[in-house]
């Protein structure tokens, strides 16, 4: 019974061939020019190669199939079809990293595609496929290839247009990029949201829901002083940081790690606030060793950095004073005299600001004063 199903397998896989290599040559037919035919038929020949792709694809003849799907493309093309003609193409890319293992070509095919998609109008269409296509290859460790779709990708994700429907994008994208310990292309990833989402001057619980990140990254890396920066950097650009549970947060995982307190590092990853991050992040959090007492005093260290950094303070520009156009040297002088100069800085030559001084070498011109060098 087993043989005669296998025969009967093997006899439809035959039949199956052979129509679909009718069809492709049919196909071919309806394209080629002749004396009495000036211009190929693609409106014959597109609906044959369709069929005949399938039929290909189908039975596992990958070659053929991709033959096919190229007419067809061509087709489309001819035919103005530009959704036809994405969607063949589309196709050959999926092949190629599915079947054949390719993913380089598959790249070129589905970047056709994808341009086609949007010449057409599609962008979600595009976008979709785009994410398919990075997930796959983080999927089957081609990461470099992934990271370059996702970037292309976040170029228009990072769009006010299409914010809306692609923010669970940069999610998506920061999990893989976390979870195959790619965490300097995340930190980037994580500033370029911050700075689109400032641009824009919009969802500020998002702003400090990437700081988080960044500040998580540099802990989960053992940068502890870069954390504590970030942590400084991160109270400085938003209004009120004390009132943030990003920012309280991030706070205590630094301060718990300086003091080498596991109990509360590990009740502050049990805050709410932690739901919302990505999951690959909260999952390394959870697996991050404690640094050791040597570890731990150099943190404390001034060189390296010494407990929870705090917000920096908005600093306001202060404007240089010049000096009166009608001030004396004598003036100068017992302003100086009343300074307290520590004698180790003080240099050998002085130099006073005078507006009467001569005219002479040892005067140089400063926009309409003079510098008296005394000797």
């Amino acid at each position: 019974t087993w043989d005669l199903k296998y025969q009967m397998d093997i006899k439809k896989i035959q039949l199956t061939q052979k129509k679909a290599t009718d069809l492709m040559k049919s196909g071919e037919s309806s394209l080629n020019t002749h004396l009495f035919k000036w211009k190929p038929n693609y409106l014959e020949a597109s609906p044959k190669f369709m069929e005949a792709s399938s039929m290909f694809e189908n039975i596992g003849q990958y070659d053929p199939a991709i033959k096919c799907y190229e007419k067809l493309a061509l087709c489309y093309e001819k035919l103005d079809d530009l959704y036809g003609a994405a969607d063949a193409y589309q196709k050959i890319g999926f092949i190629f990293l599915n079947q054949k293992k390719d993913p380089k070509t598959a790249y070129s095919y589905l970047m056709k595609s994808v341009n086609l998609f949007k010449i057409h109008g599609n962008l979600l269409k595009a976008q979709d496929m785009m994410k398919k296509v990075g997930k796959k290859c983080f999927e089957q460790n081609h990461e470099d290839l992934g990271v370059q779709i996702y970037s292309a990708l976040m170029e228009e994700v990072f769009d006010e247009q299409y914010y809306g429907t692609g923010s669970e994008v940069i999610t998506e994208y920061l999990n893989f990029l976390i979870d195959k310990e790619r965490n300097s292309v995340a930190i980037d990833l994580y500033m370029k949201h911050i700075k689109y989402l400032q641009s824009v001057r919009k969802y500020e619980h998002l702003v400090c829901r990437a700081w988080l990140g960044i500040i998580c990254l540099h802990i989960i890396m053992g940068e502890h002083y870069i954390a504590e920066e970030k942590l400084s950097t991160f109270g400085s650009q938003i209004s009120k940081p004390m009132s943030s549970d990003e920012y309280l947060a991030a706070m205590g995982l630094l301060d718990n790690i300086t003091k080498g307190d596991e109990a509360n590092y590990s009740k502050i990853l049990k805050r709410p606030i932690f739901t919302q991050v990505e999951p690959a992040l909260l999952r390394k959090l959870k697996k991050f060793k404690m640094p050791g007492k040597e570890e731990i005093k150099k943190m404390a260290n001034p060189l390296f950095g010494s407990g929870v950094a705090k917000p920096k303070p908005k600093e306001e520009e202060k404007a240089a004073v010049p000096p009166k156009v009608n001030e004396g040297v004598e003036d100068v002088k017992e302003k100086i005299q009343d300074m307290t100069i520590d004698s180790a800085t003080v240099a050998p030559v002085c130099l006073l600001y005078t507006s009467d001084a001569a005219d002479e070498r040892s005067s140089v011109d400063l926009g309409g004063r003079r510098i008296l060098k005394k000797k």
